[in-house]
């Protein structure tokens, strides 16, 4: 099986999630960059962070997915059933609440990216609803800032299908490593 989205979701669109979004929307080679010849279904990035618009914060979150033609909205909605890749990148104290509130919108075999945990527990937590759901887990530990680094914050994978996850990613300007097919095993 190889990887290849059509629709990525990003939960949070803070420095983590934007980050990503400007590495994959690059014009230069990033996942959505220009259209090829022949590819008459177009590559779309949707975001959810339900900071939006809610504060200074929240409305410069707004501009920014706008900037990067990033549809956002600040609830959990039908769109998420159109994404085969979600990915996320909401602060880790929120990761259990952001996988609850995804699950029941995934399309079923969407594989969902947690760069959100910090420990083998928390990711535990995390994969039950999503793996529950239909969806396919994989356990990501960042190593690096997204601040400095962008998409290039090197990144341990795990999870079932980790290899396809990670010919993806570095295929997308991504920074990933295979840490095994136990989703938690970067944090054991």
């Amino acid at each position: 099986m190889s990887l290849s989205p059509r629709v990525i979701a990003l939960l949070g669109f803070g420095e983590a999630g934007s980050a990503i979004a400007r590495g994959l929307a690059a014009e230069s080679g990033g996942w959505r960059g220009p259209s090829r010849p022949g590819d008459d279904a177009p590559r779309s990035l949707i975001a959810i962070d339900t900071a939006l618009d809610k504060d200074a914060r929240g409305t410069a979150l707004g501009k920014q997915a706008r900037a990067l033609d990033v549809a956002i909205s600040d609830r959990y909605t039908d769109a998420l059933r159109e994404a085969d890749l979600v990915i996320s990148a909401v602060q880790g104290e929120h990761a259990l609440e952001a996988a609850e509130a995804a699950a029941p919108l995934l399309k079923k075999g969407a594989h969902y990216l947690d760069l959100c945990t910090v420990t083998g527990r928390m990711s535990d937590e995390d994969r039950a609803p999503i793996e529950a759901a239909g969806g396919r887990y994989i356990d990501i530990a960042v190593m690096g800032g997204f601040f400095k680094q962008g998409i290039k914050a090197p990144m341990l994978v795990a999870g079932e299908d980790v290899e396809d996850v990670v010919a993806w990613m570095n295929a997308n300007g991504f920074a990933a490593k295979c840490w095994g097919t136990s989703p938690a095993a970067p944090r054991r």
